[in-house]
Order: structure tokens, then C-alpha cells, then sequence
């Protein structure tokens, strides 16, 4: 976290949220006001169990991943169990300082959004040749789901 609490004043966007850096020692997030240092505590005081327990949830996220890539097709399946493994971090961090600053609910709805059965149903459909199509409609049919 200190890459983001030495920041000047002025108002910083990262991944998923702007920062607002007032100069009194506080900055603002999501329309709340924090005092610096806050975050740093909050995950400084978080338990070796608790710690531990997401970077192990985090791992199978990562080893799932690395299927997916070393795989090379697709597979509903490992999609299917990103989608729980994400959903799983998620419900662990969602009360717990700070990450329940974040916005986790536009997390949750950015995974389901990509990873619903829906989408999945498209994707089996493209890859499965039911649909006639040029490779060229096929791959640019799979850039836009």
C-alpha cells in the first residue's frame, strides 16, 4: 500500500478506484474520507491464519489460470471454476478491513459478467463449429463475448 499512501495531492485512478489525496493527512476513496496509513495498518494487522487462508485460496485461483493457459481450448469446465474460486476470495475478503473499502460488488458483477452460464453457452456454441462461420467471424464473434 505504500505506493498509493506517498502519493502528492491530486487525484490518482488505479484499477478499480480514484484516490484523492487532500494534503491534511486523509484522502478520500469511494466518497469516504480515510486518514493515511489506514490501509497500511489494517492489512499489517491481519492474522497469519487469515493471510495465509487467502494466499492459499489465491494459489488454486493461479494453478486454475495456468490451466486454462496451458490448455490452449477451451474448457467450459475451468471456466466455470474461476468463476467459484473469484467468488470464493471475494466472500472471504468482503467484510474484512480494508478490503471492504473496495467496491466488491462491481467485483463480484465483473466475474459474473464475464463468466455467467450464458456467456459459457455462447462460447460452447462458438467453439463448437454448430454455428457456420468463417475463422475470421469466429474469432471475432469470441473478442466481443
Amino acid at each position: 500500500m505504500l505506493g498509493i499512501e506517498i502519493r502528492e495531492i491530486g487525484i490518482y485512478n488505479f484499477d478499480y478506484f480514484s484516490v484523492d489525496f487532500s494534503g491534511d493527512g486523509s484522502f478520500s476513496m469511494g466518497g469516504k474520507k480515510y486518514t493515511l496509513g489506514e490501509f497500511t495498518r489494517d492489512i499489517a494487522n491481519l492474522s497469519k491464519d487469515y493471510v495465509t487462508q487467502l494466499l492459499m485460496l489465491s494459489g488454486e485461483l493461479n494453478v486454475t489460470r495456468r490451466k486454462l493457459y496451458l490448455t490452449g481450448q477451451y474448457d467450459r469446465e475451468l471456466f466455470i471454476k474461476v468463476r467459484e474460486q473469484i467468488h470464493a476470495i471475494i466472500d472471504y475478503v468482503r467484510d474484512v478491513k480494508p478490503f471492504c473499502f473496495f467496491d466488491v460488488k462491481f467485483s463480484e458483477e465483473t466475474a459474473d459478467g464475464i463468466l455467467n452460464d450464458a456467456i459459457l453457452d455462447e462460447y460452447d456454441l462458438l467453439v463448437s463449429g454448430a454455428i457456420p462461420q468463417t475463422e475470421q467471424e469466429r474469432i471475432s464473434k469470441l473478442m466481443k463475448i
